[in-house]
């Protein structure tokens, strides 16, 4: 990565996360700064000063004269502190890489597991000026409203499945947005997720492979939150969705974050040991596309007609008008 790809790498000093983590303790009581300097071995001063600088981060942080200091809110920002308070996963999210500008989190997280990096290390980043889906198309997404982020996996698995946990990803996607919003989330065989038939989001799957097999898959998710209709292109208006425009309220990013972690650990750990068996009819039961007549395009072919089913490979079946079965492992699918 080059100074121009990674702009603005959150940090934030330790004194900031001792201060956050006893105000988060409190519970909402406040804590004198007799008490807070004591316990932090800094002078009031100090204090004073650390506590405004986590102000200008968006912590909103209430300064009573005589009480002391109180954590009235946190911003909905992708900080590493702010993503791993609350977070129960074992270990997805528990080592966080956070970004203000990235050109795609998937390039840092490819670099990243390339050096080592542990399954579960998370890329996140408040904006992607080089987003990538499939089939080689950017992915639009402006700063502070979308979630952005890359999972470094180390499965068993042989090479040939490892698209299944792009099929995973948007189940989970669909999953968890369906559990907090009750929205109409929809998944699009193979990798994404559509509010009534406009994407909300995108999975893609990026691997290295060596002659044991597998070294690492980077699992990349974008996700449309709180852009408002406008902020989408005049060419995506009527194409993307964000949960926002379809809910008419923002949600918290970083809740939903770690509902998502937690639910694909769940799902990842079950799937490398009984493959997408057990998934197969959640999956089925949010398909967009089964019982309906689509185009498939592969490569420079295209086929047409009904989509019956999905496989346990994760193979579409599509029905061609002569009553032949065609069994597709790739494609971009659209509604005829």
């Amino acid at each position: 990565m080059t100074r121009r790809e990674i702009e603005g790498s959150f940090s934030r000093s330790n004194l900031d996360e001792q201060v956050l983590t006893l105000l988060r303790e409190a519970f909402g009581e406040h804590l004198s700064g007799i008490s807070l300097s004591h316990r932090l071995s800094v002078s009031r001063s100090t204090l004073c000063k650390q506590v405004g600088e986590l102000c200008q981060q968006g912590y909103e942080i209430e300064v009573h004269p005589r009480l002391g200091y109180r954590l009235i809110s946190s911003p909905d920002l992708l900080l590493p502190q702010e993503i791993q308070h609350g977070l129960k996963t074992t270990a997805m999210g528990h080592r966080v890489f956070s970004y203000q500008r990235v050109g795609s989190t998937n390039d840092v997280a490819l670099q990243i597991a390339r050096n080592g990096a542990a399954q579960g290390t998370l890329v996140v980043a408040e904006e992607q000026t080089a987003g990538r889906g499939r089939m080689g198309r950017s992915w639009n997404s402006p700063p502070g409203v979308s979630l952005l982020f890359s999972l470094v996996l180390r499965p068993r698995m042989a090479p040939n499945r490892v698209f299944q946990l792009a099929i995973c990803g948007a189940l989970v996607v669909a999953e968890v947005v369906c559990q907090r919003t009750h929205l109409p989330v929809k998944v699009k065989w193979p990798n994404d997720v559509l509010i009534r038939g406009k994407k909300l989001a995108g999975v893609l799957t990026e691997t290295q492979v060596d002659l044991a097999g597998v070294r690492f898959v980077v699992l990349g998710v974008g996700i449309n939150i709180n852009q408002a209709p406008t902020d989408f292109p005049e060419d995506l208006q009527g194409q993307a969705t964000s949960i926002r425009a379809e809910l008419g309220r923002s949600v918290s990013r970083r809740h939903l974050l770690q509902d998502l972690l937690l639910k694909f650990e769940e799902i990842y750990d079950q799937f490398q040991d009984q493959g997408l068996a057990p998934f197969l009819d959640r999956w089925r039961q949010l398909s967009w596309v089964l019982n309906r007549k689509v185009t498939v395009q592969v490569g420079g072919k295209e086929f047409s007609g009904l989509a019956v089913d999905i496989d346990e490979m994760g193979a579409l079946l599509l029905e061609e008008a002569s009553g032949k079965r065609r069994r597709l492992l790739a494609g971009d699918v659209s509604l005829r």
